[in-house]
């Protein structure tokens, strides 16, 4: 057996490793807005940095097909 991990399997395991945080943190956001109704100040911070997402990759795909 193999005592240390090489390269290709030390990326996936980041890579693992990021998207399982990742979706922890799309949960908490969701307890977070789903306990305040999907209102108020932290639904309006994330509608706003949704928009801004929303935006910049409108843009990228515009600048990318003219």
């Amino acid at each position: 057996m193999r005592s240390s991990m090489n390269a290709v399997d030390a990326r996936q395991a980041r890579t693992l490793q990021e998207n399982l945080d990742r979706g922890m943190a799309d949960q908490q956001m969701i307890r977070l807005l789903s306990g305040s109704g999907f209102v108020g100040t932290h639904y309006n911070r994330f509608e706003e940095a949704l928009a801004r997402y929303g935006i910049s990759v409108h843009r990228l795909a515009a600048a990318f097909l003219q």
